[in-house]
């Protein structure tokens, strides 16, 4: 109900103010109570009938209203006159909306069939229009959530290194940039979103929360809605552990009227106190990080203090915000922060060779997606321009039929302006409840969003058919009556039409014809281009989809672990607790194998650290040569499908006390020892302590492609977990069952070993396969359904046109068959006239297509913007479609029996 009273409240603005301030809450309480009665009188389908009407009437009343206003204030400055002479023009001007409001409905029963058809082609234009706007109009055109958003800006670290060029900036090198810019009011920072466990409330949950530094929360404007933000002293190292809770978290495990105060949690076994509630649906900015890619699922906010690495100058894991200060343009900020990156290269070596960028918070926040959304605007804009042409194409053939009913109507008064007004009041009528349902359209599309496989999407809370959804709507509904019904009504009341009557003449040819001619071209050229761009993106998804990533995916599960810090604390109980672990996995029923690695491929999180290469000289400063770094256990490579290329696997009796190896890749193998023989080779790695041992390189395996199926395969470096016993890793079991089934005795398997381990639901590779492909896959099924629809919307148009040229040319097709022509060739005649339409709909739309589908070109993989293939396959199709649409009005023209047509005449 409050849904259905924001419209009405929105669909008052088409009165004056005047008018609105004096009886609106009057007529929203009635819409009110009458909606109120007739749902639970009469049910649902009643009251969208109810809500309906009441709206159609709202509008015509809101625009009579204005129209008489405006007139009255015209002529009351151009002639005087009394108050009641006034006031009997206005009734007049009512009294004739009204009645062309009466007449338009009286004629939509008339036909009803062609009423419906005209709605719902609206609805469908109007309906998807709205509902990509809602997704654009919550991503980019809104301000981001936060004070002043405008002056807020990302200070990202710049490297001239292709894989990372913009990543965060590391912990350390915050005191630095407060300290040496003054373009900044202030600059703050937080991390990626961090797992930790949370227990003390049932079995130990998985949770994400993020390190924040001081003022953070003051630099957005953005306060907790209960308790308060961290003090000062609390961001300090060895500070109290206290923490800021998100309203869902809080309403989840307390409860609404639960007190704050002495409310505690444990995260890794250790007890935080809760001082504050952030409002529902905050969100920190969503930004890029190297290190994870989930800062949207943060329940909860630590002092950057507690953060590991907070003293690291390597690890870049701090997003830092800044507000520029009153009259300071981003270009001096950025000046300034070049001159804080030359003094840094100067004073801490790991800085050498890097820059820093100010990039607006908006366009980093959204930058990622905007190009997508965009083009999926365009693309549905495009399809409710198609929608348009076919109702008017619809019109125009009514309007021609009603010939001569204009024609009387003018002989007995009537003028041309007053009879285009009864058109477009017809026209906008179809367009106002079209528009209706579209909302109806645009809200189910919404609602059903949070099913579909979305990609990860900033501001994705608050996407909504809200006010400005509306008002966009109903700007939209208007449009498309003006564009759908002007030029059918200009037409139909021209001089050729309304000389119909006189002459009694049937004729498909001059002006009438040209006109619906010109929109099935333009409808096919638009037409042709949403295909080409939807056939482009299908070969890109196709072709994307197909590539070998390196590994198999069949009956693999993957469940991540990280052993509790407090009990798992030296690198001896670490390796203990992994062998233990697998050793009760491997040996699960339904469980073939099992094995670990520290970062699973395509799931977003990956380790770059610079290496040396015995033999050949360092890079220069800037310039270090780098490589992902992952740690396995023995087998991993064989039970995820890794071929073994050269040299060995790790064993087991790579141990601690055993010399240190490791396995390369071969993208690393060509990099770094192109026609030589990699085996045998020493690589060191630098790490947070400072350059690492020697490794002796005993393997090289196959490609994987970690960072995405569209990114080029990075030079990668492998080391057993005994060697290298990190905190986190990620368990791939081979299952024989399916995963859910297997859950509960995974649950108990982990937790004999650790029992504060959470243990989430199992997630198939396949699984992390297909999410690392999402966004693609979202925009391609939307394209690819909207060119479809403007396929089908085509295919109406040439069939329509071609089947009313057949009507109104019955008497010259039964002569042409009483004079001999084969039926044949009345087939060819027919058909010909659509598929000329189509041929030259055709080169146009290819022309369109080559112009607009460049700015595709960063969005596709392995396939050209001008790929002829696809252009030829779609022209193909449309010419197809075009001749079966063609094809069956002239089954009917072959069908004509001269005798009745000529007796008809």
């Amino acid at each position: 109900m409050r849904g259905l009273l924001v419209l009405y409240r929105w669909l008052l603005h088409a009165y004056p103010r005047a008018f609105r301030d004096t009886y609106g809450r009057d007529m929203t309480l009635v819409f009110r109570d009458r909606c109120r009665a007739v749902r639970a009188r009469e049910g649902r389908t009643a009251l969208v009938l109810s809500v309906a009407g009441a709206c159609v009437d709202l509008l015509s009343g809101g625009l009579a209203e204005r129209l008489h206003a405006a007139r009255t204030a015209m002529r009351a400055q151009a002639i005087p006159s009394s108050p009641q002479s006034s006031r009997r023009r206005g009734d007049s001007m009512w009294q004739t909306i009204r009645q062309d409001l009466r007449y338009a409905i009286t004629s939509a029963t008339r036909q009803p069939a062609f009423a419906l058809t005209v709605v719902l082609i609206f609805a469908l234009g109007i309906g998807a229009t709205s509902a990509i706007f809602s997704v654009v109009d919550a991503v980019l055109l809104k301000p981001l959530p936060y004070r002043d958003p405008g002056r807020l800006v990302s200070v990202l670290v710049t490297t001239p290194q292709k894989a990372y060029a913009r990543i965060p900036v590391a912990p350390a090198n915050l005191p630095d940039l407060q300290a040496r810019t003054k373009g900044f009011a202030t600059l703050a920072g937080f991390s990626p979103s961090w797992e930790m466990r949370l227990t003390g409330a049932g079995d130990p949950a998985e949770v994400y929360g993020q390190y924040v530094s001081a003022g953070l929360f003051d630099l957005l404007g953005v306060g907790p809605a209960r308790g308060r933000a961290f003090l000062p002293e609390e961001d300090q190292p060895h500070g109290p552990r206290v923490v800021v809770v998100s309203a869902s978290f809080w309403q989840q495990h307390f409860g609404p009227s639960a007190p704050l105060a002495g409310q505690t949690i444990q995260l890794d076994l250790q007890p935080y106190t809760i001082v504050g509630i952030m409002p529902a649906g905050f969100r920190l900015p969503l930004q890029a990080s190297i290190v994870n890619e989930r800062a949207g699922n943060a329940e909860f906010w630590l002092p950057f203090a507690l953060n590991p690495y907070v003293a690291s100058r390597r690890i870049p894991v701090m997003n830092v915000v800044g507000r520029l200060a009153a009259g300071v343009p981003l270009a001096r900020a950025q000046s300034e922060l070049d001159a804080v990156a030359a003094g840094l290269a100067h004073d801490v070596p790991t800085s050498r060779g890097q820059g820093l960028a100010a990039v607006p918070l908006q366009q980093e926040v959204v930058g990622h997606v905007e190009t997508t959304l965009l083009v999926l605007f365009g693309a549905v804009a495009f399809l409710a321009l198609i929608a348009c042409a076919n109702v008017a194409n619809l019109l125009l053939a009514r309007g021609i039929n009603r010939s001569r009913e204009l024609t009387m109507r003018f002989a007995l008064g009537a003028s041309r302006t007053r009879l285009v007004q009864q058109l477009l009041v017809e026209s906008a009528l179809d367009a106002a409840i079209g528009g209706l349902f579209g909302l109806l359209v645009a809200y189910g599309a919404v609602q059903a969003l949070p099913g579909l496989d979305l990609p990860q999407l900033p501001h994705v809370t608050a996407i909504a058919v809200d006010g400005r959804v509306v008002a966009f709507t109903l700007g939209l509904a208007a449009l498309t009556a003006l564009l759908a019904g002007l030029a059918p009504a200009l037409h139909a009341t021209g001089d050729v039409a309304l000389g119909s009557l006189k002459e009694g003449a049937r004729t498909v040819t001059g002006p009438g014809r040209r006109l619906r001619n010109g929109l099935v071209l333009g409808e096919i050229a638009v037409a042709l281009m949403l295909l080409v761009g939807g056939g482009l993106l299908l070969r890109s998804f196709w072709d994307l989809t197909h590539v070998n990533p390196g590994f198999r995916t069949a009956r693999l599960v993957e469940l991540p672990v990280s052993p509790t810090p407090s009990r798992f604390d030296t690198a001896e109980r670490r390796r203990a607790y992994m062998t233990d672990l697998l050793g009760r996995l491997d040996g699960l029923p339904g469980i073939d194998a099992a094995a670990a690695v520290n970062r699973l491929p395509l799931s977003g999180t990956n380790t770059l650290v610079p290496v040396d290469v015995e033999g050949r000289p360092p890079a220069p400063d800037g310039q270090a040569n780098s490589v992902d770094r992952r740690v396995t256990t023995p087998g991993y490579f064989r039970l995820m499908g890794i071929p073994l290329e050269a040299g060995r696997d790790f064993t087991p009796q790579d141990g601690v006390t055993a010399p240190l190896v490791a396995v390369v890749n071969e993208q690393m193998a060509r990099q770094y020892w192109a026609g030589e023989q990699p085996i045998g080779r020493r690589v060191r790695l630098s790490l947070l302590s400072g350059a690492g041992p020697w490794l002796t390189v005993v393997g090289v395996i196959g490609n994987v492609r970690h960072h995405g199926l569209d990114t080029p395969v990075s030079p990668e470096i492998y080391v057993p977990y005994a060697q290298a016993p990190v905190e986190s890793m990620t368990v791939v079991m081979q299952t024989r069952t399916d995963p859910e089934q297997l859950l509960g005795a995974v649950r108990a398997r982990v937790w004999a070993v650790d029992p504060d381990q959470p243990v989430p639901a199992l997630d198939t590779l396949a699984g992390v396969v297909s999410d690392s492909v999402a966004t693609p896959r979202f925009r391609t099924l939307l394209v690819a359904t909207f060119a479809g629809l403007a396929l089908l919307l085509a295919a109406l148009g040439i069939y329509g046109v071609v089947s009313y040229s057949v009507s109104r040319r019955t008497r010259d097709i039964g002569v042409r068959i009483a004079l001999g022509a084969g039926r044949p060739a009345i087939v060819r005649m027919v058909v010909g006239e659509g598929l000329a339409l189509a041929l030259a709909g055709v080169a146009v739309g290819l022309c369109l297509a080559l112009a607009a589908t460049r700015v595709l070109a960063s969005l596709l993989f392995d396939v050209t913007a001008t790929d002829p293939l696809t252009y030829a396959a779609v022209a193909a199709v449309l010419v197809g479609v075009a001749g079966l649409a063609s094809y069956l009005p002239a089954r009917r023209a072959m069908r004509i029996d001269p005798i009745e047509a000529l007796r008809a005449e």
